[in-house]
């Protein structure tokens, strides 16, 4: 699964200290309105100029040849994909929903909906207080908002996305086109790997043989099993993998034999 996150709440997640400054030379009034080049959400350069005194960050925006905001992302610490080991504070029937001290500084929400079935049953019924699993944050914490949580983990690969405890998604994606989608679902077909998994392609999949898969796999699958085991032996709530930068996965395919 990290590239930088592509929803505002999100971005606001970041430390404080990244917006570093705005231009003050800059003349704004009079211009039109911008979208974020991330987000796509609209703002006035006056908004923009305003959102960098909460020192939340906020990607570089540009006005012809003029810098508004300088953004310094290597200061965000990006916790999207990453996966730990949980433990259950509060189960909440009414909400339907799990309160998970993780190891951060603040817990984190687990819906019963993304409780795998691998661990637990889904309800208030058959997961209690103080019962463990790892967890894999699905959305950052935004202000008062509590990081959202699942147990449904997805390990990101060169070519492919695992799975491990969710049998019903192996496929691809309607979005490639049709002799690539033909080409793809007889590689797939090909992969073998645990019942009980499931298998995504992504757009690098293209022109990929199946033993190029099966190889990519068979790390994701090795990954898997390290993270299940570490997950067993630690006693305490905490990180247990960090999901690589967009740039770290495609340095791994620049020096990955094909």
């Amino acid at each position: 699964m990290a590239a930088l996150n592509t929803d505002t709440e999100k971005l606001k997640s970041a430390p404080g200290d990244a917006a570093k400054s705005i231009k003050k030379d800059a003349d704004i009034s009079g211009m039109p309105n911008q979208s974020h080049p991330v987000s796509g959400v609209k703002y006035s350069p006056q908004e923009a100029q305003a959102d960098t005194q909460t020192k939340e960050p906020t990607q570089a925006i540009t006005y012809g040849s003029t810098k508004l905001i300088e953004t310094d992302f290597e200061k965000y610490e990006q916790r999207r994909g990453n996966i730990y080991k949980a433990a259950v504070t509060h189960v909440d029937s009414a909400s339907e929903r799990c309160v998970v001290n993780y190891g951060e500084d603040r817990q984190g929400f687990l819906p019963f909906a993304e409780i795998s079935r691998r661990y637990f049953g889904v309800g208030q019924d058959t997961i209690r207080e103080g019962d463990s699993l790892p967890v894999q944050v699905d959305k950052e914490e935004a202000g008062d908002e509590l990081a959202t949580l699942t147990s449904i983990i997805s390990l990101r690969g060169r070519h492919l996305v695992l799975m491990p405890n969710n049998p019903h998604c192996t496929g691809v994606s309607p979005r490639f086109e049709a002799p690539h989608r033909k080409e793809i679902e007889e590689n797939l077909d090909q992969l073998e790997y645990p019942k009980g998994m499931s298998v995504l392609a992504s757009a690098d999949c293209i022109g990929r043989t199946a033993g190029d898969l099966q190889l990519d796999l068979n790390d994701l699958l090795r990954l898997w099993d390290t993270i299940d085991v570490d997950a067993k032996a630690r006693a305490e709530p905490g990180l247990i993998y960090r999901e690589p930068s967009t740039s770290e996965v495609s340095e791994r395919s620049e020096v990955a034999p094909t």
